[in-house]
């Protein structure tokens, strides 16, 4: 994705009327003004993937009618590459939160197995029954004087 990114930024770089541009289109002078500022953003959020794809996507949005189609295509290139990202960086996070809960449900079992339990719920509710814990509330026994 990173090579995506620097051709892009290559691009821009290299002549803005020229490389990112249509020719023949009439562009304002305030719209060239504006791509020194478009770059610096790029250049200052190439590490931040949601910052740079954000800047990079609402010019795009903005600017997509005078656009040449090669830059263009190098756009919508970034964006598969970062939808895959994202794709991975979800699963990866699945993976951990998966593998955290099997760490904290074998933790749980060691930890009732040191208590003298089995880790199923009818051995628990045995044992406390056996131990006169239950669901009932407890009786209000009237005080000996």
């Amino acid at each position: 994705m990173e090579r995506i990114k620097s051709e892009i930024i290559n691009a821009i770089r290299a002549s803005p009327s020229n490389s990112i541009f249509k020719k023949g289109i009439p562009i304002e002078d305030r719209i060239y003004s504006e791509v020194p500022i478009f770059l610096n953003l790029l250049e200052t959020y190439f590490y931040d993937e949601e910052k740079f794809h954000g800047y990079l996507n609402s010019h795009y949005s903005t600017w997509i009618n005078i656009f040449q189609d090669d830059f263009i295509r190098l756009i919508i290139m970034y964006n598969r590459a970062y939808d895959f990202y994202r794709i991975k960086q979800v699963e990866k996070e699945a993976k951990m939160i998966k593998m955290a809960d099997e760490y904290n449900a074998n933790k749980l079992i060691e930890d009732l197995e040191d208590m003298g339990l089995s880790p199923n719920i009818g051995s628990i509710t045995k044992s406390l029954s056996r131990s006169r814990i239950t669901k009932k509330k407890p009786s209000m026994k009237s005080k000996k004087k």
